[in-house]
């Protein structure tokens, strides 16, 4: 579904890497700290870096633009292909790009630096076609700085790592407000509102938690976020608080104290219905519940170990789809008694992408299956390869695959009527259709970078044109700027 999988390395680095420093002492973890200047050496008030000059000049005026993230930083293009250029060359996004971009609208946001050292961190806008990047705001105060030089546990560091590594930013569907994670006030992290059309930054949250994770009701009428006091070393955490506000960032409301574990925002199930669950290094991810944040009231639908979940809670798509060791259970806003839908085991579910509206499962047999609501939701992919290497995109009701798998590599074209079938042999990933029903897919260029190929709706997805390349590994895509 257009994006990367599992947990980010570098965040996969950082946790294991904080666990084998927590067992050798707090002498050891100090040696290992690469050496910083003094806050008032570089204070946190200096503008963001330009990290290369960027040339957006073959850029549409116009979006939307295609967006893809590389090992090499942020690139864009025209959605034919054309109008190439390299953004930045530091991956920011913390490992899901979609949370970055603007909805509706032409801006993606980013923290700097994109290291984990934590010093001198700022949220940022990255805009389109100009490519011009601006600083909204330091995140630490020259105060909340020198946190960035302590040690794992301690309260100062703790607050940074609810910036730099926990979920820490969200776009209001309308994309009129980002809220975000900061510790200019200090000495915990705070949830903060910027208002896209006043410009204006508004603290949200006044405990002393280190919040984290905001999530954004589908109205926008209100936002969701957490607290803990600490991340933990690697096995886990505590969620010690769990809170509302309205959308305009008035009337703060806390809702509950979890009872051990990580909380977890699967998503939404209506404007007033948040879709949660809890992690514990026993169980995995356990308690999946849906959680009314008018009411308080709550409906366990699976209280045991559970394998994946996904929510898609926007209108009429109002959708759960949940998996547990009998099977896979989809339930939706009208009916929310979860109905078995599979009860083969699965690996992983992951949400859906713009424009795509349907789930996607990957079974442990191996291929892809897409569901939702509608009877023309649901289609198998052409090859039983592993699913890791299989990615799709779907455009109404037609489906494009992708496999990089080395038994069975190519791109296919499938749906109701629709006798395409295969359409390239070689090795390809992160399919995404254009507004005009033509297919983008990536594939390897002998080890140097990625081709993009286009097929198109008028010569029936037959004829293949190769419309640009890309000298770096491509791990995401998605549109910025659709209406």
């Amino acid at each position: 579904m257009n994006k990367k999988s599992g947990i980010p390395k570098s965040r996969i680095a950082l946790l294991t890497g904080l666990l084998l420093i927590a067992g050798l002492g707090c002498q050891f973890l100090t040696s290992l700290m690469p050496t910083n200047p003094p806050a008032e050496e570089a204070p946190p008030t200096r503008l963001p870096p330009q990290p290369l000059t960027v040339d957006t000049s073959g850029l549409n005026a116009e979006g939307p633009w295609l967006l893809m993230e590389t090992d090499q930083g942020l690139w864009v293009a025209n959605p034919d292909g054309s109008g190439m250029a390299q953004l930045t060359n530091v991956d920011y996004w913390h490992g899901d790009l979609r949370y970055a971009v603007q909805p509706a609208g032409s801006q993606v946001v980013f923290i700097s630096p994109g290291g984990y050292d934590f010093h001198h961190m700022a949220l940022n806008l990255l805009s389109l076609p100009d490519g011009q990047v601006t600083k909204l705001t330091d995140l630490t105060s020259p105060e909340t700085e020198t946190y960035a030089d302590a040690s794992p546990g301690d309260p100062g560091f703790e607050a940074l790592r609810a910036v730099g590594e926990q979920r820490s930013y969200a776009w209001s569907l309308d994309g009129t407000r980002l809220a975000f994670v900061g510790v200019m006030d200090g000495p915990s992290a705070e949830i903060y509102l910027y208002d896209t059309v006043s410009g204006q930054v508004k603290r949200v949250s006044q405990d002393d938690a280190q919040n984290y994770w905001p999530s954004w009701a589908p109205d926008g009428s209100h936002l969701l976020y957490l607290g803990a006091d600490t991340f933990g070393t690697g096995a886990g955490f505590d969620t010690t608080g769990v809170w509302s506000v309205r959308g305009d960032g008035t009337n703060v409301t806390w809702l509950y104290v979890p009872q051990g574990g990580a909380e977890e925002l699967i998503g939404w199930l209506d404007n007033t219905t948040a879709v949660l669950d809890t992690w514990t290094p026993e169980c995995g991810s356990e308690a999946l519940r849906l959680f009314d944040i008018d009411t308080t009231n709550k409906v366990m639908l699976n209280e045991d170990c559970f394998i994946s979940a996904a929510a898609a809670g926007f209108g009429w798509r109002g959708q759960v789809l949940f998996a547990n060791s009998s099977g896979l259970y989809l339930l939706t806003a009208e009916d929310r008694t979860p109905v078995s839908v599979s009860q083969d085991a699965v690996v992983r579910i992951d949400p859906w992408e713009p424009g795509d509206w349907v789930f996607t499962v990957r079974f442990e047999n191996g291929g892809l299956t897409t569901f939702g609501s509608g009877s023309m939701d649901q289609a198998v992919s052409p090859v039983n390869v592993t699913s890791e290497n299989l990615d799709v995109a779907m455009y109404g009701v037609i489906w494009g695959w992708t496999s990089m798998d080395e038994s069975q590599p190519g791109a296919w074209i499938s749906g109701p009527g629709v006798e395409i079938g295969q359409i390239f042999s070689g090795k390809t990933r992160l399919p995404i259709w254009t507004l005009d029903n033509n297919l983008l897919f990536f594939a390897p260029d002998k080890g140097k970078g990625y081709i993009i190929y286009r097929t198109t709706f008028d010569t029936f997805y037959r004829e293949l044109s190769e419309v640009a390349s890309i000298d770096a590994e491509v791990l995401a895509v998605t549109w910025l700027g659709l209406e």
